[in-house]
């Protein structure tokens, strides 16, 4: 991994909305229900994205935040009380000047909102794979080896949804993809 965290303007996402993990990761997602979402995102992010973003900017607020969405999750809290969590995960991604901080802080603030907007079951996936790419590759490299390490993190993410996934769920979200 190369050391160079501050560079030019990058990439925000990586992925492409035609490559077949996306393609599945869409189909298996319309057959889940929000909480499944919310879930299966929270402990991706937590597990996957969140130990890296704190690698690198040795900042625990994201910890701190994604705590608030466990606590919802755990039916501890109202939505009320989790939507400024949500937000300030969200400012604190705009922030960022870091660009592979950055882009894991979008995956993660994009993962907690999974529990307001299924959609964002998506969304963090591109992010997510911008992230690794760049913590994998550094920041200079060619788009192809970029679009490669992108891609193999989509298929880890389809994996692990295909895990979590529940056969038959009685609630599914309803969602229209405008892709």
């Amino acid at each position: 991994m190369k050391e160079a965290w501050t560079m030019a303007k990058l990439r925000k996402m990586m992925g492409e909305i035609d490559d077949s993990a996306i393609i599945e990761l869409m189909a298996l997602i319309q057959t889940q229900s929000k909480e499944t979402l919310s879930n299966w995102t929270y402990e991706y992010v937590k597990e996957n994205y969140l130990p890296l973003y704190s690698e690198i900017t040795n900042d625990d607020t994201l910890a701190d935040l994604m705590g608030v969405c466990a606590q919802y999750l755990a039916e501890e809290i109202k939505i009320s009380e989790v939507k400024p969590a949500i937000k300030e995960a969200r400012a604190i991604a705009q922030k960022c000047q870091i660009p592979v901080a950055q882009a894991f802080a979008r995956a993660i603030s994009t993962a907690m909102a999974t529990i307001t907007t299924p959609t964002n079951a998506l969304g963090f996936c591109f992010y997510g794979a911008c992230g690794i790419a760049y913590y994998q590759a550094g920041l200079e490299e060619d788009k192809d080896t970029y679009n490669q390490l992108a891609s193999q993190e989509l298929v880890h993410i389809l994996e692990s949804l295909k895990k979590v996934a529940i056969s038959n769920e009685a609630h599914p979200v309803n969602i229209k993809w405008n892709c």
